[in-house]
């Protein structure tokens, strides 16, 4: 799964960049966005900036199909499953919607002797993740507020992810965020893909590309908040774990 990431503003421009925008076309949102991100779960549902076909776009994660009567749903759709994108209602009407959300890593929870020990994975050469997403304008019945809404779609884990986010309780094996390299970035972003096309994007990221290290702890009193720190290396004395 992907619930929690880190995104800097520096790696927005950057791969606003290589989209062809401008830096001031996306420094002017950062305002109205959460970053930076040092760490950030899901379930606080932070504001990031995403790419869709023609714009750079402020969402709220967490996608609400426009038919939810409130945000309760929130925090069942922080992630979609690949394989059934095109099944579930809060998807299959729009799989048009294809977005593109930047970050520098993500952090997964590995199980190990009853307890669990967050990791955080990167690119090998640091560069910026491309995830690929879906987005929902949604409207807020008491309010009239419009917002930008998204979800990061996950796919089977690679090598790495599968000993890495070992969850004994996950129902369908171990995930990963679907990562996406340039050139399928570009394609994700395309208006006239095919569903086969969408569905030959649904690759796991290869597990030599990813590095990973252990971090502190994200969750309960001993978690210090979303800082710089939070990104430093921390050593499990009592964690064996070998890839």
């Amino acid at each position: 799964m992907c619930y929690d990431i880190a995104a800097k503003k520096s790696s927005y421009i950057k791969q606003a960049l290589r989209f062809g925008y401008n830096e001031s076309e996306i420094e002017q949102m950062f305002n109205e966005t959460s970053l930076p991100i040092y760490h950030a779960s899901g379930f606080s549902h932070p504001i990031l900036p995403i790419f869709s076909h023609s714009k750079i776009i402020p969402a709220v994660w967490g996608l609400l199909p426009f038919w939810a009567k409130d945000r309760n749903l929130m925090n069942k759709t922080l992630n979609a499953r690949s394989e059934t994108l095109h099944e579930k209602n809060a998807y299959k009407n729009i799989i048009n919607n294809r977005c593109i959300i930047v970050i520098d890593g993500f952090f997964e929870h590995h199980h190990y002797n009853g307890l669990t020990y967050p990791f955080y994975i990167s690119h090998t050469n640091n560069e910026p993740i491309c995830l690929a997403g879906l987005f929902s304008n949604w409207t807020d019945n008491i309010t009239g507020e419009i917002i930008c809404t998204f979800t990061i779609i996950t796919t089977k884990a690679n090598a790495l992810l599968q000993q890495l986010h070992n969850n004994p309780k996950l129902s369908f094996g171990s995930r990963m965020p679907l990562i996406l390299n340039d050139r399928f970035a570009k394609l994700w972003l395309r208006l006239d893909l095919a569903k086969q096309d969408i569905n030959s994007l649904f690759q796991s990221y290869p597990s030599n590309a990813l590095q990973y290290y252990n971090v502190g702890r994200l969750r309960g009193k001993a978690y210090i908040g979303n800082v710089p720190e939070i990104l430093e290396p921390v050593t499990y004395p009592e964690l064996v774990f070998n890839v």
